[in-house]
């Protein structure tokens, strides 16, 4: 029996200088702060009430919004102390219901980043035509709605980069959204799965990678950037958005 690692744990007074141009003898002249009336003619202030139809109430917002709008709310109303709090009590113990016979395997434990993060096989994505001829990698399908689909998976391990490869040029993926930083506390969170340098192609395994368009940041997504990038294997070429944040997002 092969003895799997160890449970991997848990893995933010203005001032304006005086007009130097003010001729001696020439008193300085302000600007007025309020509207003066002209002599003769009477100035009535009036106040201009707000109709209470010109503004939706709170209410009638909160209708409007969506599922997945109220859920972001509550998320940020929780903030960072309470989420992980409420991962600690009620998420971290739970284990989802189904076989995980591909993840038990022997011959698969060393393509898992974590020891405690299992795989289901319903949902699992099974690779196809890689250069080992194995169909395993940690990443599963989540389905959001209908018309809303991704992937979830782990970060590469230095062993697994050319399946990683593999799945994003079998599933066509148009975006990798990286939640990670390379390196955190030390220790590795994922591998680097492309060049650094620009231009240049870089072996991972059977495939081959560049980036084709410099990293550079989102102007709507404060802290994030994005790379284009250009995959290769066998016939196939394949192009890719990867995007990151300067930050973790754990």
């Amino acid at each position: 029996m092969i003895k799997r690692p160890t449970t991997t744990k848990g893995r933010m007074v203005c001032s304006i200088a005086e007009d130097k141009r003010q001729s001696k003898g020439v008193p300085r002249r302000g600007i007025q702060s309020e509207f003066r009336a002209p002599i003769g003619k009477k100035f009535v202030h009036k106040t201009i009430e707000k109709s209470s139809k010109s503004l939706p109430k709170s209410s009638e917002i909160q209708k409007k919004k969506t599922q997945y709008e109220l859920w972001v709310d509550q998320v940020i109303d929780m903030g960072i102390r309470n989420i992980r709090r409420e991962f600690i009590a009620t998420i971290r113990t739970y284990t989802p219901s189904g076989t995980t016979i591909a993840w038990e395997a022997d011959k698969n434990y060393d393509k898992n980043r974590f020891e405690d993060i299992k795989l289901l096989d319903r949902t699992r994505v099974i690779l196809r035509n890689t250069p080992s001829n194995d169909d395993y990698y940690h990443a599963s399908y989540v389905q959001i709605s209908e018309n809303i689909n991704f992937i979830c998976a782990q970060g590469p391990l230095p062993n697994t980069v050319e399946d990683f490869w593999c799945m994003v040029i079998q599933e066509d993926s148009k975006v990798i959204v990286q939640l990670c930083q390379w390196t955190e506390d030390g220790k590795t969170q994922c591998t680097e799965y492309f060049p650094q340098s620009d231009w240049e192609y870089k072996n991972y395994g059977a495939i081959r990678v560049k980036i084709i368009q410099k990293t550079s940041p989102i102007s709507q997504l404060r802290k994030v950037y994005r790379t284009k990038l250009q995959a290769i294997y066998k016939d196939k070429t394949h192009e890719v958005n990867t995007k990151f944040s300067e930050y973790s997002m754990r």
